[in-house]
């Protein structure tokens, strides 16, 4: 390798470093089941010396909402933000369903961003942000992306370059269910103040019926569109009932309301049988 710049985020770091082979071994023993997506996105994040890692499913539908596992470094008890979200759609735009896999997708690359990304950066003190599509399917694509605090330099380009083609050749052989399994598993922090299921029969949450019916239809996998299409509603009266569902239920975003809503309670899945 030729020179590594001072200001790359990966400093003296070779292809060869221990830490990214031991992060990629990991990564290829949990998807075979054998480890978790939250340990193995922890050890890649450490490896290439991000921020914050997502790993998200996006639907392909132009309304479609993502759902990510994220690995952020920064302390809970903070006043700046974690990250939540996957920003894959925003930053890839028209190329987001036809974006190919293994490529890498950089922030500092494109001329017009997200205004959430902008000010999540802000308020982190970051500047880089690389979106890798790993697979596409005929109802959904993946992503990893990688928030760092440094610019990269040519090396740091190089290397995340070399990584990304083993992370995406890899997971094509996944376990199956992998991603979803791992999304049922995952338990949101309860910022209610409560552990009862938003969707248990006392509605701890005070949902109106619209808005249990909303989350209910949510907790069935159904996209935005779909809410709309089946309560024959408008776009503006389900992002109102999706700013009271946050409000009530403690969340901040869409997927975290999936995260407490997809937590397997049997309670739950009697409702889900239900209304099927």
């Amino acid at each position: 390798m030729g020179q590594v710049y001072g200001n790359s985020p990966f400093g003296s770091l070779n292809p060869g470093d221990l830490g990214i082979i031991g992060a990629i071994a990991t990564w290829c023993e949990c998807l075979q089941g054998k480890d978790t997506l939250n340990e193995a996105l922890q050890l890649l994040a450490e490896g290439v010396n991000a921020e914050a890692i997502a790993l998200s499913r996006s639907s392909r539908d132009t309304y479609g909402e993502s759902v990510s596992i994220v690995y952020d470094k920064l302390p809970q008890k903070t006043s700046a933000p974690r990250l939540d979200r996957s920003f894959a759609r925003t930053m890839l735009g028209n190329y987001f369903v036809s974006a190919k896999p293994g490529s890498v997708w950089f922030k500092s690359m494109v001329a017009d961003h997200d205004p959430a990304l902008t000010d999540f950066h802000s308020k982190r003190r970051l500047t880089e942000l690389a979106v890798v599509p790993i697979a596409t399917s005929d109802k959904s694509l993946d992503f990893l992306e990688f928030h760092f605090a440094n610019p990269l330099g040519p090396d740091g380009y190089a290397i995340l370059n070399t990584v990304v083609s083993t992370l995406t050749r890899t997971w094509a052989n996944r376990k199956p269910g992998l991603f979803t399994d791992a999304m049922l598993r995952r338990k949101a922090p309860d910022n209610t103040g409560t552990s009862a299921p938003i969707l248990g029969c006392d509605n701890p949450a005070k949902l109106s019926r619209a808005e249990f019916r909303v989350c209910l239809l949510l907790s069935r996998g159904l996209s935005k569109q779909h809410i709309i299409d089946e309560l024959r509603i408008s776009r503006s009266t389900l992002r109102s009932h999706l700013r009271s569902v946050y409000l009530k239920t403690g969340t901040n975003s869409h997927s975290e309301l999936l995260y407490k809503l997809l937590s397997p309670i049997p309670e739950i899945e009697k409702l889900r049988d239900a209304v099927a």
